[in-house]
């Protein structure tokens, strides 16, 4: 063979790598003692750590093949990192990692030669535990029954596995906890308190095994128990501080005696801070001589007490706080206020107000009422309420008063001696006059203030001055109605005219005394007075008030005595007061009509007073440089409205002076308002609250008034009905009239609705007035009509009793007006013409405004007979009833000759029409049966007079010989039938021919006469 294919010369090439491989996996195969005792005994598939997690059932995980690992732990801190081993031994010594234990946590079966039973959670307790395999012989575990040390606890959570089971021995709070939850240690490690290092107390500890540190004991600083340790003593206090600290320790409570760190004679320490001491005059005049008071009374006990020495931990700011308890007279024995100068709101020093503790000091001191020995850095002595020692004590140099400790510069007490040697009630009570509360409003900043203000010194009002060059007596001059408190006085402040704050004001004390240093404060930055003619100048409380459409404009009163001024004195009276609108609204009309009357109180009804526009009511919004515009009008109108004038763009807005009157109605309705602009007249004139014309004005029942074309009578001015404009009735709270009267009262209606008759149309109309609604035709058209425009109405309800169209007419068979009369026919109602209907014009149904195509009146003779010209009546009436015969009969075998053709009587049916003849003793010359409806209405001559105007130019028709609203069915005495003129005088009677009606008179010429011209015709009709 030369030579070997290529592959397999690469093959031997290898050859020996290959046979190592295969002796290894045989020897495998065979088995490792180790390996198959590990399988043995865990059981196919291998799983070292016990199936602890998917990343450790591998034995690639710990070991490496062919690898020599030279650190045994290695492998075990890949996983376990944060695990340290107790006393330099292997991870071995205890765990087991290929799991051949049945105990927890791979803890081996045997540790030192000694059995150990671990189940993840007892790690002592007995001979077995894994704890005691080497601690049987220590301090804390001992196999003598009296050395316990946490059995049956879980000992890591104390000794972790991270720390190598070791107790950190810097830290106390691994074993005591974070604070020791026993005793006040939370109280001691507060933010404030800042106790926070267990050494501050204890003894240092280098290491937990430390001789004292396990004696059974909890030993201080000083190693001496609670009982007898001085570790307190600094922090403390006084023996008595300290003895309450250690009481207060067990029970883990606050300390409720302060004055044990609060005193003179061993103040507690902390931090380098001593505290302060309360307890010299606590008792005695400080708030400890209270029943009931105590520091928690003022001081928050859960505010940081140590971190800020000043800070005086107080529940409120001082003077709320004080009020609490100051306000209330049960309590303090008196009400306070704090002292400031707000009784003097322009005073020439600067305002100020001080806190109570400014001059008290609440926990006592040397003086009286707890005042500070101390205030502004100035010594007080204040040891009495008058005499030496008091507020001002009489003729020393104030060096340590108390009222100069401030009041030194002042005009009534100076350093070195008072001024101008005036003492100023030296020695006495000042709170006599400045009392520590004022205006009884302990809220205000007023102690100490002239109880009564200037009034206190100066009188209400300022006596004469002792000057004798002044000669008034202040009692009789302009003083009390400025600044007196009675009704109708003004009570303005003193420093309104006697302002100190205005320049060249020469001060509160003057020389020689005078109340005339007259300076005006802000709101009249321009005044003046002139001491020599007593006159003010350009003051606007004595002014015009500034119009706002006028121009501003002052008087110049004098003070004097008996001075008075009304309101002219000022600006114009209601009698000639004219800018703005203000004219328009105070004419005589109406302000000079009564209850009714328009004054000032209804536009400014906050300020005057009502029914005496010359006077005012509330002096608050008089001079006060304001316009209060508040309208009331309840006593025009009954009721108070919403109006309101809009100062922004001087408007009056829903004001029942401005709108449409809707309100002012006996039937009140809900109104409609303008908007009218004061000083612009064109705003309010005539047309802008109510209309005044047919097109705006539609208001109830107006628009029919103003109607011509229909149904209104076209009235054209307002007059006509009201009262001519301007007029005492105008804007009164009442519609008035043209008689003066109301609706419920006028007869301005009467002539054109009728009042009397059977039927009151004005009651009727004015009931339907607000609505508007249709009236009823019966209101006019009675037996006392309706006069509009000198026509009277055409009576057709008659008496309503005995006859008319409810009782002889188609009312009394129910029907209605409207049945036949058309209300919206293009037709004028109200012409001022008596007869509307001319018969050349061919206007019967618009005159009568007829319904459904009415009635064709008149009818020429060349009209043959048509249904349509009785189309009306033929509604309701039908037509075969009235013209039509019986079966077999023809209109034709009627005639008017005489005598009738031979053949006559015809034998025939009767006819249907009640209005027949059917005897041959009858009219119609024996032609029966005789439709005598039809006889007429098929008349070839024009024989009725339809106008009335002496021409007969109409064939018959149905109201010819009708009038459906009824007729005097009893005229004369005689019984005629219903709805027939009676003026042809038709009866009914009975004779030996049979039953028969006749017509009995003569004369009716506008109708019959043409063929009837004589009485005593008869026709038979058999009952």
């Amino acid at each position: 063979m030369k030579s070997m294919p290529r592959f397999v010369s690469k093959l031997l090439r290898f050859a020996p790598l290959l046979i190592l491989t295969v002796v290894l996996l045989l020897l495998l195969n065979a088995g490792s003692s180790n390996l198959w005792r590990v399988t043995a005994l865990q059981g196919a598939p291998f799983n070292p750590h016990g199936n602890y997690s998917a990343s450790t059932s591998s034995c690639m995980t710990c070991h490496q093949p062919h690898v020599l690992v030279t650190d045994p732990e290695t492998a075990c801190y890949s996983c376990h990192p944060t695990a340290l081993t107790h006393k330099q031994n292997e991870c071995a010594t205890c765990h087991e990692p290929h799991a051949k234990t049945d105990n927890a946590a791979l803890i081996q079966k045997a540790i030192f030669g000694k059995e150990v039973r671990f189940d993840g959670r007892r790690f002592d307790g007995g001979s077995w535990a894994i704890c005691e395999t080497c601690h049987t012989t220590t301090n804390y575990h001992s196999t003598s029954a009296n050395k316990t040390h946490y059995e049956d606890q879980d000992c890591t959570r104390c000794h972790p596995h991270t720390d190598g089971f070791y107790v950190n021995p810097q830290s106390c709070r691994a074993c005591h906890g974070t604070p020791p939850g026993n005793s006040a240690h939370s109280r001691h490690e507060q933010a404030d308190i800042g106790l926070d290092n267990c050494t501050a107390c204890h003894p240092k500890v280098k290491n937990w095994t430390d001789k004292g540190h396990y004696n059974g004991w909890v030993n201080m600083a000083d190693n001496k128990d609670l009982n007898q340790t001085a570790v307190c003593n600094d922090c403390h206090g006084t023996p008595q501080g300290v003895l309450e600290a250690k009481s207060a320790w067990r029970a883990n409570r606050e300390i409720e005696d302060c004055t044990g760190c609060h005193n003179s004679i061993k103040p507690g320490v902390l931090h380098g801070k001593t505290a302060p001491a309360v307890d010299q005059f606590w008792a005695v005049n400080g708030h400890g001589a209270a029943s009931g008071v105590d520091c928690q009374s003022c001081h928050n006990p859960d505010a940081p007490h140590f971190t800020d020495a000043s800070n005086p931990r107080l529940l409120a700011p001082p003077n709320e706080l004080c009020a609490r308890c100051h306000a209330d007279s049960s309590r303090a024995g008196m009400d306070v206020s704090a002292h400031g100068n707000q009784a003097f709101d322009a005073a020439t020093q600067d305002p100020f107000v001080e806190t109570c503790v400014n001059c008290h000091n609440a926990h006592g001191s040397s003086n009286l009422s707890a005042i500070r020995p101390q205030i502004r850095n100035n010594p007080v002595a204040f040891l009495a309420r008058t005499g030496e020692f008091s507020f001002d004590p009489p003729g020393d140099n104030n060096a340590n008063d108390l009222c100069a400790t401030c009041h030194t510069t002042t005009a009534h007490n100076r350093n070195p001696s008072n001024w101008n040697e005036n003492p100023h009630f030296e020695g006495a009570d000042c709170t006599s006059c400045h009392r520590h509360e004022t205006d009884g409003v302990p809220g205000t900043a007023d102690a100490f203030m002239p109880v009564g203000g200037c009034d206190a010194c100066h009188g209400t009002p300022p006596p004469p001055a002792s000057r004798n060059d002044y000669p008034l007596n202040e009692n009789l001059t302009p003083h009390l109605i400025h600044a007196g408190d009675d009704p109708g006085q003004y009570g303005l402040e003193c420093s309104a005219c006697h302002n100190d704050a205005a320049p060249g004001y020469s001060g509160h004390i003057t020389s020689p005394p005078s109340f005339q240093d007259v300076f005006f404060d802000s709101l009249n930055p321009g005044g003046s007075y002139d001491r020599t003619s007593r006159t003010c100048a350009t003051v606007g409380c004595h002014s015009n008030g500034a119009p706002s459409t006028g121009q501003l404009v002052y008087k110049n009163p004098v003070w004097a005595e008996g001075a008075t001024l009304t309101c002219a004195g000022c600006h114009n009276d209601q009698t000639n007061l004219t800018t703005g609108s203000h004219g328009k609204h105070l004419t005589p009309n109406y302000k000079d009509r009564g209850d009714d009357s328009i004054g000032c109180f209804e536009c400014h009804s906050v300020t005057a007073q009502n029914n005496n526009n010359d006077a005012v009511a509330n002096i608050d919004n008089h001079v006060d440089f304001q316009k209060q515009v508040a309208m009331n009008v309840k006593d025009v109108f009954g009721r108070i409205d919403n109006s309101a004038f809009r100062s922004n763009d001087l408007t009056c807005a829903n004001s029942l002076c401005h709108s449409d009157g809707a309100a002012s109605r006996e039937q009140p309705g809900t109104p409609k308002f303008s908007t009218p602009l004061w000083g612009n007249a064109a705003s309010g004139t005539c047309g802008t609250c109510h209309g005044v014309n047919a097109q705006d004005l539609t208001s109830g029942a107006h628009a029919r008034h103003f109607d011509s074309s229909n149904q209104g009578p076209g009235i054209q001015s307002c007059n006509t009905c009201h009262s001519n404009y301007p007029s005492e009735d105008h804007v009164n709270g009442k519609v008035n009239f043209a008689d003066g009267k109301t609706l419920s009262s006028t007869a301005v209606c009467n002539d054109c609705h009728s009042a009397g008759g059977a039927v009151n149309g004005v009651a009727e109309a004015k009931s339907k007035w607000s609505s508007g609604g249709a009236l009823s035709c019966e209101g006019c058209h009675d037996n006392a009509p309706a006069m509009v425009k000198g026509v009277p109405a055409p009576n057709v309800v008659g008496d309503g009793s005995t006859y008319g169209f409810a009782v002889t007419g188609h009312g009394s068979k129910g029907f209605a007006c409207i049945t036949c009369h058309q209300k919206g026919q293009n037709s004028i109602h109200f012409d001022g013409v008596a007869q509307t209907y001319k018969a050349a014009a061919d206007n019967y149904q618009q005159a009568l405004w007829l319904n459904f195509g009415g009635l064709n009146v008149p009818i020429t003779d060349s009209e043959s007979y048509q249904k349509s010209n009785y189309a009306l009546c033929y509604t309701c009436h039908l037509e075969p009833n009235q013209v039509g015969m019986g079966p077999g009969y023809s209109n034709a075998l009627f005639t008017h000759s005489n005598p009738p053709p031979a053949g006559y009587p015809l034998q025939v049916d009767p006819v249907i029409t009640s209005f027949r003849n059917e005897s041959a003793q009858g009219f119609y010359f024996g032609n029966v049966p005789a439709n005598i409806h039809w006889d007429h209405l098929d008349m070839n001559q024009l024989a009725w007079d339809s106008d009335g105007d002496g021409t007969k130019e109409s064939k018959p028709s149905c109201v010819t010989c009708h009038d459906p609203h009824g007729v005097k069915s009893t005229a004369d005495g005689v019984n005629y039938p219903a709805m027939t003129y009676a003026d042809i005088g038709i009866t009914h009677g009975q004779d030996a021919t049979g039953a028969f009606g006749q017509v009995t008179k003569t004369g009716y010429t506008n109708r019959c006469n043409t063929c009837h011209p004589s009485a005593g015709i008869k026709y038979y009709r058999p009952q």
